[in-house]
C-alpha cells in the first residue's frame, strides 16, 4: 500500500493521516509503488498547472497497475472533491475515488477496490475539525507540519480553497497543544503552523481564541526548539500576534504573509483588502519589533484588469519591501471562482513576462540580503547529503519553500537533525555557504 502526495503541506498532512488510516485498518504501507498492491494518490486541485499535474501524475501510475503488484489505484483528495464526476467519466480506469471530507474512509476505499467495486466517497458537507487524527510522519524526524485549521472564509476572487475545502474550521487549542506534546514526545524538535489563513486561527471557535494565544502555549511544550507561522494574512496581522513573535524563545521570527498585490484596485478585483501603504506600515512595525524578522510572500501576477501600471506599482514594491523569500504565481481562470468571467484578461505572454520579471528582482534581493549575514554565526539545523555534501537549513528559512545552507569544511561528525552554530562564509542566490562553528567562539545569531 502506497500513498502519492501532490501539492502543498496541507496535502502533506491529510497523506500522514491517511497512512496511519490505512495502517491501523490493517494495510501494510510502503514507499515503493512498484511493490504495493494499491496506490493512492492523493491530488491538488487549486490551479489548472495543478490539475494538470494531477492527472499526470494518475496517468503514470495507472500505467504502473497490471504490470507489476498494484490493483488498486485512488484517486483522493482536492482534485476528487473538485472534479468528482468528471473524473469518474475521464478515468475508468480508477479503482476509487476519495473527497478531502471522507479521508477517513480511505481503508473501506482501498478494501472495496480490491475486492472489485468502485467506491466514491465524495461528502460535500465539510466535517468537523475538531478531533486530532492519528498521523504517520513522512517528514524528517525532527520536523512536522501542525495543521491547526481547516477551510478558509476570505472569499479571494481568485481561489478555489473555498469551494473545495469549505469555510475555516479551527481546531480546539487544547487539541492541538496535545499534538504537539505527542510530536514533541517521539523527537521533533521543529513544528510549523499550517492552515489556508493561519492568522483566523481561532476565531470561529467557542470561546474565542487566537493564534497569539495558541503560540503563548506551545511556548510551553518541553522538547519543541522552533515554532514558526505560515500562511498568514496580512489583514489579520494584530499587534498582539507579533508581540507574541517577537517575545517568545521557540517562535522563530519568521512570517509568511501573502500580500498577492499592493495596486488597490487589483486588490479590489480580489477581494482583498489593503495596499502599498498599509502593507508598507505593517512591514515596517514588524520590523521595528524583530530587527532579525525573515519575511516571505506570495504574489499574483497577471490577475484580470492588471495595468502595466498596476504591475510596476508591485515591482517597485518588491524593490523597496526587500522580502527575504518570494514566490510569485501568474494568474489562473478556475471555474467556480468569481474572477473567471472578469473583463480585461491578461494576455499569457504578458503574464509569463511580469512572472520573470518578479522573480529576476526578488533572485537579486535575495542574494544580496544573504550577503548580509557573511561572517555572522547562525542557528542551523542538519538534513542530510546531497550530491555528496552536507546541506541543512536555518532559522530564517521554512522546510522545502525556502533556501538552504551548504556545509563546507569539517562536515565528517555532522549528523541529521542536529542543532548547531554555524558561520556564514558565502552567499549564493538563495543558498548560505556555511562553516561548523567552533564551540565557544562567537555569540549565535538567528
Amino acid at each position: 500500500m502506497a500513498v502519492v502526495t501532490l501539492g502543498c503541506a496541507k496535502n502533506l498532512v491529510d497523506s500522514e493521516t491517511m497512512l496511519a488510516t490505512l495502517e491501523g485498518a490493517g494495510f501494510s504501507t510502503t514507499p515503493d509503488l512498484e511493490s504495493a498492491d494499491a496506490i493512492v494518490v492523493n491530488t491538488c486541485g487549486f490551479i489548472k498547472d495543478a490539475v494538470e499535474e494531477s492527472k499526470g501524475t494518475l496517468r503514470r501510475v495507472l500505467r504502473m497497475k497490471g504490470k507489476g503488484r498494484c490493483r488498486a489505484v485512488i484517486c483522493a483528495g482536492c482534485l476528487t472533491q473538485r472534479y468528482r464526476q468528471s473524473l469518474v467519466e475521464q478515468f475508468p480506469e480508477i479503482d476509487g475515488f476519495v473527497g478531502v471530507n471522507s479521508l477517513q474512509a480511505i481503508g473501506q476505499a482501498v478494501r472495496l477496490a480490491l475486492q472489485g467495486e468502485r467506491p466514491v466517497l465524495v461528502e460535500e458537507q465539510p466535517a468537523p475539525f475538531d478531533v486530532p487524527s492519528p498521523r504517520r510522519l513522512s517528514t524528517p524526524p525532527w520536523t512536522a507540519y501542525l495543521r491547526i485549521a481547516e477551510g478558509c472564509d476570505n472569499a479571494c476572487s481568485f481561489c478555489t480553497i473555498p469551494q473545495i475545502r469549505g469555510p475555516q474550521r479551527s481546531r480546539p487549542l487544547e487539541r492541538l497543544l496535545e499534538e504537539a506534546r505527542t510530536l514533541a514526545s517521539a523527537g521533533v524538535k521543529e513544528i510549523d503552523l499550517i492552515a489556508q489563513d493561519t492568522t483566523r486561527y481561532g476565531l470561529d471557535l467557542e470561546p474565542k481564541a487566537t493564534l497569539a494565544d495558541l503560540l503563548r502555549r506551545l511556548e510551553e511544550v518541553d522538547g519543541l526548539r522552533w515554532i514558526r507561522v505560515l500562511y498568514g494574512h496580512p489583514s489579520f496581522v494584530t499587534p498582539e500576534l507579533i508581540e507574541a513573535i517577537a517575545a517568545s524563545e521557540k517562535v522563530c521570527h519568521y512570517l509568511d504573509l501573502p500580500i498577492q498585490h499592493v495596486s488597490r484596485e487589483v486588490l479590489r478585483g480580489m477581494n482583498r483588502g489593503g495596499g502599498a501603504r498599509e502593507f508598507a506600515r505593517l512591514f515596517h512595525h514588524v520590523r521595528e519589533k524583530m530587527p532579525d524578522v525573515a519575511l516571505r510572500t506570495t504574489l499574483l501576477v497577471g490577475f484580470p484588469g492588471e495595468s502595466e501600471r498596476d504591475f510596476e506599482e508591485l515591482l517597485a514594491f518588491v524593490e523597496e519591501t526587500r522580502f527575504d523569500w518570494l514566490g510569485a504565481f501568474a494568474f489562473s481562470r478556475e471555474e467556480g471562482t468569481a474572477a473567471y468571467d472578469l473583463a480585461n484578461q491578461v494576455p499569457a505572454a504578458v503574464k509569463r513576462r511580469r512572472l520573470r520579471r518578479i522573480m529576476n528582482a526578488q533572485r537579486r534581493i535575495s542574494r544580496a540580503r544573504n550577503e548580509d549575514w557573511i561572517g555572522k554565526e547562525i542557528e542551523v539545523v542538519v538534513e542530510g547529503q546531497h550530491n555528496g555534501a552536507w546541506v541543512g537549513r536555518w532559522k530564517r528559512a521554512a522546510p522545502e519553500v525556502d533556501g538552504q545552507v551548504l556545509f563546507t569544511g569539517r562536515s565528517a561528525a555532522l549528523r541529521p537533525g542536529e542543532f548547531l552554530r554555524a558561520r556564514v562564509t558565502a552567499a549564493q542566490d538563495y543558498d548560505l555557504v556555511v562553516t561548523r562553528s567552533r564551540p565557544g567562539t562567537s555569540n549565535l545569531r538567528s
